[in-house]
């Protein structure tokens, strides 16, 4: 007996004469120029067998990396290319050739097969008839070390060991309060001796170490969490894949994923003010009535799309949603990913939203809704329609837009740095000023308690002049009496002398 495939079924052929239609669409963009940078939407509008023409067209130009996947004879016996198998079948077969080790270095039509697949498969009825089914969570940890490319390049893993009863780090302590705020009803995450928390523990007090500036931040807790939570993940392949997501290397026509999510969580989180403002510009843009009236409201983004970026949405969807967003972001990049369903889950509560009366009242239950689980009420369980409507938004979510609202945002920074500056000036000026009049106003008062000094020492003085010539006057008139008694007795005499 053979062995069977995975549990994901094959979808169907797109039509019953295959292999004809696949002839077809090799002659029919035999002449087109590859494109591995064309949008992710246009794959999966086109099909699965898109990406497999593409690579077929030109055979004798195929590197040993692709030939086994693109040969036009790797049929399988429904006259359906191997390509279009079940994603399991498809996912198992590149990870288990030595050939395509490194994903950046694979070529654009298969990475743009690998996206394909992650997004979801064709059910093979219409073009428009796509159903996100994601990739098997038994092929999740194999599948995401091989994105990240920690299979060829692990993280600081040497950083990573059991510190209890060590020297704790300064932030030790923070990052135990976290962890036991992190999943506390997720089995793995329950007991503070569990091997989930300590293995948890050990990956952030790595990182810390590893990159001093960022340290630890909280909410990184709600990041690493979801990785360890895969069948079979090691904290040295957590901390790896970890690694590099907090990446902040520019993204290269080879592989143009980027993902930089350390810039949300350095000092002053300029990467977390840039995603909120393009964010903010999506929704001005593209949803201008919401955005009207979330102002009435009172509503600003940062109050309820922080928590979304800085924990990746766990804060706020089932993990097997977030597992998906996972996915996407390991093979196509953070922000692009992040912008996607932020916008996906606004739009598709707007009318919701719309219909909140412009009070307390309409301000709470607003972010009552976006700030928590009830986000995703209006999905009424159907979760791959979220990733469906993240998803179609390749052409609003553009790195033509996300480039010019980077652009807008610097310049505001730029303007506001230049205000701020001068605002820094006047500040100073107003402050030397400040610290002048203190002086003066110091001064003045040791010039008032001279003065009161002198002023009673002048008192002192005025009253000593007026003694001394009160004295003087009282002097005066005692010598005055003395003369008039002395003439008086004279007088006395010269009679008594005259009758003798």
């Amino acid at each position: 007996m053979s062995t069977p495939e995975p549990s994901v079924a094959a979808p169907r052929p797109l039509v019953a004469n295959a292999p004809k239609r696949v002839s077809s669409l090799i002659n029919s963009i035999a002449s087109t120029p590859t494109d591995g940078t064309r949008s992710q939407l246009s794959l999966v509008e086109n099909g699965a067998i898109n990406g497999y023409a593409q690579e077929v067209k030109k055979q004798s130009d195929l590197s040993p990396l692709r030939s086994s996947y693109a040969s036009s004879a790797n049929l399988r016996s429904d006259g359906v290319p191997a390509l279009l198998q079940s994603a399991d079948a498809f996912f198992a077969k590149l990870l288990q050739d030595p050939l395509l080790a490194d994903y950046s270095k694979i070529e654009p039509g298969l990475a743009a097969e690998v996206r394909a697949r992650i997004r979801g498969t064709k059910d093979g009825t219409s073009a428009s008839s796509w159903t996100p089914k994601g990739i098997s969570p038994s092929l999740r940890r194999s599948l995401w070390i091989w994105l990240a490319g920690v299979n060829l390049k692990p993280g600081p893993v040497h950083l990573l060991k059991d510190e209890t009863g060590t020297r704790q780090q300064p932030f030790s302590k923070i990052i135990r309060q976290d962890i036991g705020r992190t999943f506390p009803s997720h089995p793995m995450f329950q007991s503070p001796d569990g091997e989930g928390q300590k293995m948890l523990y050990r990956i952030l007090c790595a990182y810390a170490k590893y990159d001093e500036e960022c340290g630890y931040c909280q909410g990184l807790s709600f990041l690493v969490a979801p990785l360890l939570m895969q069948d079979g993940m090691t904290e040295k392949e957590g901390l790896s894949i970890f690694v590099r997501l907090m990446d902040e290397s520019l993204a290269t026509t080879a592989d143009p994923r980027r993902f930089s999510l350390r810039s949300l969580f350095t000092p002053d989180m300029p990467g977390l003010h840039l995603i909120l403002h393009q964010h903010s510009e999506l929704v001005r843009i593209y949803l201008p009535a919401l955005e009207r009236h979330l102002s009435m409201l009172g509503i600003t983004h940062s109050m309820y799309a922080s928590p979304w970026f800085l924990t990746l949405f766990t804060y706020s969807l089932p993990l097997h949603l977030v597992f998906r967003i996972y996915d996407l972001i390991l093979s196509e990049g953070a922000v692009s990913t992040l912008l996607k369903f932020s916008f996906a889950l606004l739009r598709r509560n707007e009318p919701f939203l719309l219909s909140l009366s412009a009070d307390e009242n309409g301000f709470e239950a607003g972010l009552q809704v976006l700030r928590g689980s009830r986000v995703i009420d209006v999905y009424m369980g159907d979760l791959d329609a979220v990733v469906g409507d993240a998803m179609i938004l390749d052409s609003i979510v553009t790195e033509t837009n996300l480039l010019s609202f980077a652009s807008s945002f610097f310049e505001q920074r730029k303007i506001s740095s230049t205000n701020a500056l001068e605002i820094q000036t006047l500040r100073s000026s107003i402050s030397l000023l400040n610290s002048q009049i203190a002086s003066l106003s110091s001064e003045n008062q040791i010039l008032k308690q001279q003065t009161a000094r002198l002023v009673a020492e002048n008192a002192d003085l005025m009253r000593s002049y007026e003694l001394k010539i009160a004295a003087a006057k009282v002097t005066a008139e005692e010598e005055k009496l003395k003369r008039e008694q002395l003439e008086l007795e004279l007088d006395r005499l010269r009679e008594i002398v005259a009758r003798k």
